[in-house]
């Protein structure tokens, strides 16, 4: 909900079907999953959190 609040201001999100919001939901996860995903392996490859930092 905190990301939809944020992007209504660039974009007109309140218009949207019901199918086409629950699209942008998962859309929405799909790549906050990704984000986490690509983070997560990212500092997997150091040994020490400060050096990851």
């Amino acid at each position: 909900m905190e990301v939809r609040g944020q992007l209504s201001t660039n974009y007109h999100l309140e218009d949207l079907k019901e199918e086409s919001m629950a699209y942008v939901n998962r859309l929405f996860g799909e790549r906050y999953k990704q984000w986490k995903s690509d983070l997560h392996h990212h500092f997997e490859a150091f040994d020490d959190s400060q050096v990851a930092l």
